[in-house]
């Protein structure tokens, strides 16, 4: 017996009201763009993990501005495989003085 698959209509509508909802419901913090005389922080480098022809690899560094994403990034996206990996995925988060994220 041959199995195949078979296309499904799904509504995505659902989830862009979801997502809708959780930046409405967001807090919103101000956070500053850089500092003056701000500096690369150190980026620690995961092993990559090769599954399905599919190769991942993790990427950590301490921010405290979007400044410092965004010279995280740059110099990440400097790396020949990174650059043109077809899904490069980030994230970051800040906590505050008091320890909340």
């Amino acid at each position: 017996m041959k199995k195949t698959t078979e296309e499904l209509e799904v509504d995505y509508e659902d989830e862009y009201v979801i997502a809708s909802l959780a930046q409405q419901n967001a807090t919103k913090i101000a956070l500053p763009e850089s500092s003056d005389g701000e500096q690369l922080p150190s980026i620690v480098h995961g092993e990559p993990i090769t599954d399905r022809r599919s190769t991942f690899q993790a990427h950590l560094a301490p921010v405290v501005t979007t400044g410092q994403v965004k010279m995280v990034l740059c110099k990440l996206y400097q790396n020949k495989k990174i650059a043109s990996a077809t899904h490069n995925i980030y994230s970051y988060r800040y906590t505050s003085t008091k320890g909340a994220i």
